[in-house]
């Protein structure tokens, strides 16, 4: 995102670039954040609530990708 806030600095086409390939990276990340809790769950032993977490962050992930292309940067053009 740094990049993409450089301003004038450089053209408009790879800032937006810039844009979308921190929108990916957050993405990746955020949804990774919210699967460690299940793999901290089923390292102790508490497989039961790892598999329900487990689902529950399926759930999300499947959310989150279907709706990341309507807050995505969007392309120039």
């Amino acid at each position: 995102y740094y990049g993409s806030s450089l301003g004038s600095r450089i053209g408009e086409a790879e800032r937006g670039r810039l844009a979308r390939r921190g929108d990916r990276l957050w993405l990746i990340g955020y949804v990774l954040l919210f699967l460690a809790p299940s793999l901290i769950l089923f390292a102790v032993g508490l497989l039961a609530v790892g598999v329900i977490w487990l689902g529950l962050w399926l759930a999300l992930a499947v959310v989150v990708v279907r709706q990341f292309p309507r807050v995505q940067t969007p392309h120039p053009g």
